[in-house]
């Protein structure tokens, strides 16, 4: 099924025909004890998977990636959540050297690339979960997937925004490669200093005005498409300033004052669309 070279940083590989989800088997061989160090999980569909807001996250099989790597390195509980945001880096970087493109982050973990049309895509989401002091970073790629559910307004791959078809197993190389160069940094700096501005200068959302909507609203009414806060029409939309180094979002409001959040409290739309 997938045909992987030797892998920096994993000590383990285990792949799947069909799992419930990557993550899921993770947390399960954590709880056991038997994984001890970076393991590396991969299927070629799931029953269960999920995104960050705990929504369903489609899979089917033979198109796409479905990864989770376990990650037991000493970081601090500030550092912890900023998993998320380094393996989005990591993600783009790999997509952009692998298949040619111009990958965006919609902070903190969506990966989005423009089609032919210009319309910008979500072609992979993360989701990071702990066990213990051990995390457990899911990442779900949109690969050659040819369509999408008519609801799935956003959703695209990386063969619906270019046209062509690309080897999965090179993409996770690429994906671990980066880990490797990464993963030390933060735990080094146990923030995004070393990271802050190659974050940035793909975040989408980059001085364009957004809303920012209450995680419980986002989660309790399961959009996932264009979203217009009532409380923020009344208000006014901020201006995204861009990140800090502890991952918070950085907005400033119409009066000039500057607010942060964070992805634990929020969810972020675009004023007029998706981003």
């Amino acid at each position: 099924m997938f045909d992987l070279p030797e892998l920096p940083y994993v000590k383990e590989v285990f792949c799947f025909d069909s799992t419930a989800s990557t993550n899921e088997s993770a947390k399960a061989d954590i709880r056991s004890g038997r994984i001890r160090g970076g393991a590396l999980y991969v299927a070629d569909s799931q029953t269960a998977g999920k995104g960050r807001t705990g929504r369903s996250f489609l899979s089917p099989p033979g198109t796409s990636i479905y990864m989770s790597l376990t990650v037991c390195e000493k970081l601090s509980p500030e550092a912890f959540p900023l998993l998320t945001m380094v393996t989005a880096a990591v993600v783009a970087n790999a997509l952009d050297k692998c298949c040619d493109t111009a990958a965006l982050i919609k902070w903190p973990n969506d990966i989005l690339i423009a089609d032919k049309a210009g319309r910008k895509k979500k072609v992979a989401g993360i989701l990071t979960e702990a066990v213990g002091d051990t995390a457990v970073i899911g990442i779900g790629i949109n690969v050659n997937n040819r369509s999408f559910p008519d609801e799935l307004v956003n959703a695209g791959s990386l063969f619906t925004v270019t046209g062509r078809e690309y080897d999965r197993a090179q993409i996770i190389s690429g994906i671990m490669n980066g880990f490797d160069r990464l993963l030390p940094e933060l735990v080094r700096c146990q923030d995004l200093s070393f990271m802050r501005e190659q974050y940035e200068a793909r975040l989408i959302s980059l001085n364009k005005e957004v809303v920012i909507v209450p995680l419980e609203r986002t989660l309790s009414s399961g959009d996932t498409s264009d979203y217009r806060d009532s409380q923020s029409e009344q208000t006014g939309a901020y201006i995204c300033l861009g990140i800090d180094d502890h991952g918070g979002l950085r907005l400033m409001d119409k009066n000039g004052h500057e607010t942060i959040v964070n992805s634990g409290e929020v969810s972020l739309r675009g004023l007029n669309g998706y981003i």
